[in-house]
């Protein structure tokens, strides 16, 4: 009887479900959509923004690196104090989603291993967990 107990158990705490993925991660960037609506879709080159614990965010675009802080409360996310590198000029659309996270970007929301990023003028942000 023991033995049963102490499987079952064992089996309950093996089980992992399906949970949110936390803010502080890296992520890749897979679409955004601007101000006029289209979606831009990132095929030939990855951008990743990597949230740390001490609040700091960094940003890898296809040449330069952007850094800068957040503040997260409930679901709003703020941003601030941002600086690039300038070692060679990114693409458009590299250039295009770093300026829409910085300036428009107010809200999130986390769905399993999707991040969503939300804000003024109806852009969106869409990113998926880095493995």
């Amino acid at each position: 009887m023991k033995y049963i107990i102490w499987f079952s158990c064992f089996f309950l705490l093996s089980c992992k479900s399906d949970e949110d993925a936390s803010l502080i991660n890296k992520w890749k960037l897979d679409s955004y959509i601007k101000n006029s609506g289209s979606t831009v879709t990132l095929l030939s080159f990855p951008i990743h923004f990597v949230f740390e614990k001490d609040s700091t965010v960094k940003i890898n675009l296809n040449v330069n690196t952007c850094n800068g802080e957040y503040t997260k409360s409930s679901k709003k996310l703020t941003l601030k104090n941002f600086n690039c590198t300038k070692i060679c000029c990114d693409s458009v659309a590299s250039i295009e989603a770093y300026e829409l996270f910085v300036d428009s970007i107010t809200t999130y929301e986390i769905n399993g291993k999707t991040l969503k990023l939300k804000g003024n003028y109806g852009t969106a942000m869409k990113l998926s967990l880095f493995q």
